[in-house]
């Protein structure tokens, strides 16, 4: 039976070229039977050589496999004979996924085997050519207009220098040195977008769901957090208040090292299942706690950076969702005096993140400004704007853990911050030593900068 029907379609191949040309991109030859393999080789061969396919007496003389022509096939028949075709070697992509896992399980290659089952899935004729540019200019920049409208992040200066804001499909990267507050701008702006009523699913790789859900009762509440747990009714309170005027949050804690973007894949399915949507927004506390689908060195950074954004960008694409996540920044960054000398080779990692991401937006903190509650942000990578190379400052609530810009008054210290991050980072140094020493020709005692003396103290 089974012979039979590879026969039959083996005669739609060699009668209709249009069909082999379409089925061509998803035609394997293991997927048929020993006896078949010579003529599906010879086939495709052919095809390759004469841009047509063979006639069946061309086919019986190479591979004495005997065949009818159909001279003339009804529309339902081809129909038939396409949906037959994608189904079979849909069918077998799968079963050969399925015989290939153990090999590989032994080995302990569970991104192969999730990439062999994930290729395998997706086998379909491509019925989608493209788009046609001249067909209806109109209306498909009324749809950019409708699907790509960029969504504004909350924070002014951000959105002016996004050109907008954020949109769907893309990735953001905030990079920051540690306790910087990568993880805080990312509440936020979270925060932020569930109050225009899209819904946030954040992933949290290295906090519990219950620590970074007590950060969110702070932005919503407005009390501290060392006062929460003193105040359960009141917080309550306050945040089911707020609960009907946003979008929905959901806090999912996922294990570091060993989450790849296929269990962030499975996991939106199952979210989907049970909330009967998709999130608008996804956040992932970070990337670089997370492994890649593949199975790569653990000293290969620069690979396994580059594999695993370009799979959480994938997600981003896939899903239709603003995809949000935070780097590092390397020990050089922390060692600049000025916010100018800050690039895209500071970040963690190397140059990999930085092709793939859509944005890139580095964080800066000193001391100084730590102490004011102030963080310095610079855009090292926009695709959608001019704004690389852009710096704003703003500060957050100690209470509230709430981010805000501040207020651009003429003369205000706080609009001339941008400026103290050099200041800033002087102050930090030490003050200079006097060292006395008594010149015997004059009595007099010079004072020496310890900067200019010829070794360190």
């Amino acid at each position: 039976m089974e012979l039979e029907k590879q026969k039959l379609l083996i005669s739609y191949l060699v009668s209709d070229p249009e069909l082999f040309i379409k089925v061509s991109p998803i035609l394997n030859v293991k997927y048929f039977d020993a006896s078949m393999k010579p003529a599906i080789t010879f086939i495709k061969d052919y095809f390759e050589l004469y841009k047509a396919p063979p006639t069946v007496d061309q086919l019986k003389a190479e591979t004495r496999l005997n065949i009818e022509h159909r001279t003339s096939m009804s529309r339902p028949e081809q129909k038939y004979a396409e949906t037959q075709l994608e189904n079979f070697c849909k069918e077998k992509a799968i079963e050969h996924a399925i015989l290939a896992s153990p090999a590989l399980l032994a080995e302990g290659k569970h991104g192969d085997i999730e990439k062999l089952i994930r290729d395998a899935l997706t086998v379909g004729l491509q019925r989608n050519i493209g788009l046609d540019y001249f067909q209806d200019p109109e209306q498909r920049l009324k749809l950019l207009s409708l699907n790509n409208k960029p969504i504004p992040t909350g924070f002014l200066k951000l959105d002016e220098y996004l050109g907008g804001g954020l949109n769907r499909k893309e990735m953001t990267i905030f990079a920051a040195p540690p306790g910087v507050g990568k993880s805080l701008t990312m509440a936020n702006i979270a925060k932020n977008l569930m109050k225009q009523s899209f819904n946030v699913c954040y992933i949290t790789l290295e906090l519990s769901e219950e620590v970074t859900a007590k950060r969110f009762d702070s932005m919503f509440s407005g009390i501290s957090q060392i006062d929460i747990l003193k105040n359960i009714t009141k917080t309550s309170i306050e945040i089911k208040k707020q609960s009907e005027e946003h979008g929905s949050l959901t806090i999912k804690r996922m294990p570091e090292s060993s989450t790849n973007a296929n269990h962030i894949r499975a996991y939106l399915k199952e979210y989907e299942i049970m909330k009967g949507y998709l999130p608008d927004v996804l956040v992932v506390d970070y990337m670089d706690l997370m492994c890649s689908n593949q199975s790569i060195s653990a000293e290969n950074q620069f690979i396994r950076d580059k594999f695993v954004s370009e799979e959480l960008r994938s997600i981003a694409n896939d899903f239709n969702l603003i995809m949000i996540t935070a780097s590092q920044l390397n020990r050089g960054s922390q060692l600049l005096e000025s916010m100018d000398d800050l690039s895209q080779a500071h970040i963690a990692g190397g140059i990999s993140k930085v092709n793939t991401t859509d944005n890139l937006i580095a964080i800066m903190q000193n001391s100084a400004m730590k102490a004011r509650s102030e963080m310095m942000f610079k855009l090292l990578k926009t695709r959608s704007s001019s704004g690389v190379g852009n710096q704003f400052m703003m500060q957050f609530s100690p209470t509230t853990l709430i981010l805000q810009c501040f207020a651009e008054e003429e003369g205000s210290s706080k609009s001339k911050s941008l400026a103290n991050y050099v200041r800033g980072k002087v102050a930090e140094k030490k003050p200079e030593t006097k060292v006395e020493h008594r010149s015997s020709a004059t009595g007099e005692t010079p004072r020496m900068n310890i900067n200019t003396l010829p070794f360190q103290i």
